[in-house]
This record gives structure tokens, sequence and C-alpha cells, in this order.
């Protein structure tokens, strides 16, 4: 019998979200950040704000760089996001997850959650 350790890493992050309908832990992350820039964008301290501008502007410190990986992965453009104008809602960032899983990726999931339930009978 394989142990769970023995099956590929892809495995885990590829089923967990599925079976809990959660966020991987990646897409949860880039929510967060977008949470937290769209935050100190709006913030009423000038110097927050500056300095994510800032950071924005020139795309090389973290925060500019994280702004591009939100923008090229949720394919957003810069102006929805500097102005506020996206809601973040996880609703819209779990749309997104489920829109590029495949069936291959769900049929197990299915399988695992069917066997889940057989063993709780329910």
């Amino acid at each position: 019998m394989r142990r769970i350790s023995d099956l590929p890493r892809a495995t885990h992050n590829h089923l967990l979200p599925l079976l809990s309908n959660s966020l991987p832990t990646y897409d949860e992350i880039c929510k967060r950040s977008a949470k937290f820039i769209v935050a100190c964008l709006c913030s009423d301290n000038n110097s927050v704000k500056s300095v994510v501008n800032y950071g924005i502007l020139t795309r090389c410190h973290s925060v500019g760089r994280n702004v591009m990986i939100l923008t090229r992965r949720y394919a957003w453009s810069l102006d929805q996001l500097v102005s506020g104008q996206l809601l973040l809602r996880n609703a819209d960032f779990m749309a997104r997850y489920f829109s590029t899983v495949t069936s291959d990726e769900i049929r197990p999931a299915h399988f695992a959650i069917e066997l889940l339930c057989l063993r709780e009978h329910s």
C-alpha cells in the first residue's frame, strides 16, 4: 500500500483546494496581497500611499513586482487595481480558480469525495 508521503507533491496542492472548496495557497496569498496593496493605496496616511505608489511606479520593489504578478495572473489592468475598482471578493478568486480546473483534475477529487462519503456512511 502506498503511503500519502509517497504521492507526488502536486497531488496535495491539486486535490486539497477542490476537496475543501478553498483557494490554493498561492491564490490565497495573491488575494491577501492584492487586498493589502489596495488598502495601502486607499490609506489616509500620505506616507503609506506614496511608498506604495513609488513601488508600483518603479516596479523594482516587492510591491511593484507583486502588482505586476497580480495584474498578469488575474488579467487586471494596472488602473483597475490602483483605482480600487476591483472588489477583490473571495467569490471572484474562487470563480477564477475553478475556471482553470480541468475535468482531469476534477475527476480524482470527486472520486476522493465519494470515498470519504462512503467511509462516513453519508
